[in-house]
């Protein structure tokens, strides 16, 4: 189950233990996505 104690142990990160890794991003990715979702919220009001 995710909630706050398993993100904030790292314990979710088990479940992709069994996931073909060419599925997984790299920290790259993961920024590049973050990056553009930022970009596209509107910038007037709360995120």
């Amino acid at each position: 189950m995710l909630n706050r104690n398993a993100i904030c142990s790292g314990a979710y990160l088990e479940s992709f233990d069994s996931l073909p890794s060419e599925l997984l991003w790299t920290q790259a990715q993961i920024d590049a996505s973050l990056a553009q979702t930022l970009r596209q919220r509107p910038h007037d009001g709360n995120v």
